[in-house]
């Protein structure tokens, strides 16, 4: 239930951030997986905004199979 709470608020920038620097893939990267643009991703960072759903959705998941593989 806490994944879909999270999903729901969406995920914080910051915590993105953590995920990315524990991840093999850089920010680039990630912004590609997400289909947002790279300025986009600098617009959250710089706003310290939470991703929408749909794009909190999508980071958990490559983060829960990245962890399984």
């Amino acid at each position: 239930m806490s994944l879909i709470n999270t999903v729901r608020q969406g995920i914080s920038f910051s915590a993105f951030m953590k995920l990315v620097n524990k991840s093999p893939f850089n920010v680039s990267e990630w912004s590609s997986f997400l289909h947002l643009s790279e300025r986009t991703m600098q617009r959250y960072k710089k706003e310290e905004k939470a991703f929408d759903p749909i794009h909190s959705e999508k980071i958990l998941e490559i983060t829960l199979l990245y962890k399984k593989g």
